[in-house]
């Protein structure tokens, strides 16, 4: 029992860290329609940079490191994504994975591929728990923060203009346009904050275990999650990385490390065959 529970704690809490991950790939396809294969890149970056200033402190290294990414994500979008707006799925994709080449390259000459490390968020290691379990206290501060990313960007969709216009601008930007928004400003906002949710994760992640450019691989699972919970549904991508890191972390407890990864992959392939629009994904409707 003491396994199981302490493999669930560490899954939710690692699966917050897709989840982080995975709004900001939500963000990007509620508002633009694209599939951004880029994210990996940009947690990787914001781990980064927020463990060179790990001697300002956590909150201070990764809200630097956050706008900076934010930054970055907005450029990337203002130079090389606006250019294919209208193009189609495929060239948006495919432009995306090189996107993620280009900042992972750039990265390493800036900063040098050495490992760094950043202290923890709130100065105390593990929280214990009923039944002789405990819990990283980063992995407990990226939950709440990952819910709580949740519920904000969820309100601001449906509450704010901002929202609004970029759910519109997604549907029909010629139409958006006519009606006072302007998508080209609006995507630029999407990236931005998908850059700075990357980085909170990349942050979080430094300080669990090191940070170098090599952790972008570690968002394949974010890409897992966004799947699972459904590619347009935010509350979906944060129960998708939960799902996701839970299954990861019970393959490794029981079956060993080697099928951490394989579960996932395993989790989002019954996913694409038996319901590919995920858990709270729009179905897709087709018209005979």
């Amino acid at each position: 029992m003491t396994d199981f529970l302490n493999a669930v704690w560490s899954g939710s809490g690692f699966g917050s860290l897709y989840g982080l991950v995975a709004l900001g790939l939500v963000v990007i396809f509620k508002s633009t329609g694209i599939l951004n294969f880029s994210g990996g890149a940009l947690m990787a970056v914001g781990g980064v940079v927020a463990a060179g200033l790990g001697a300002q402190g956590f909150w201070v290294a990764a809200g630097i490191a956050v706008v900076a990414v934010a930054g970055v994500g907005a450029v990337a979008n203002l130079t090389v994504m606006r250019p294919l707006l209208g193009r189609g799925l495929f060239p948006g994709v495919m432009v995306t994975i090189g996107l993620a080449s280009v900042i992972e390259g750039t990265s390493g000459i800036l900063f040098g591929r050495q490992p760094r490390f950043l202290p923890d968020p709130i100065g105390v290691a593990t929280f214990d728990l009923p039944f002789g379990t405990s819990m990283s206290s980063t992995l407990a501060v990226a939950l709440g923060l990952s819910a709580g990313a949740t519920v904000l960007l969820a309100i601001a969709f449906k509450r704010t203009s901002v929202g609004l216009q970029l759910r519109a601008a997604a549907v029909r930007p010629e139409v958006a346009s006519m009606f006072g928004a302007n998508p080209g400003r609006i995507f630029t906002y999407a990236w931005a904050v998908a850059g700075g949710l990357a980085a909170l994760a990349g942050a979080l992640l430094a300080s669990l275990t090191v940070a170098d450019i090599s952790i972008a691989t570690f968002a394949l699972r974010a890409f897992a999650a966004m799947i699972v919970g459904g590619v347009d549904s935010l509350g979906g991508a944060f129960l998708g990385g939960i799902l996701v890191g839970v299954t990861e972390m019970l393959a490794g407890t029981y079956l060993g490390d080697d099928f951490r990864l394989p579960s996932t992959m395993v989790v989002l392939m019954v996913f694409l065959m038996v319901r590919p629009q995920g858990l709270f994904g729009t179905p897709e409707v087709v018209r005979p």
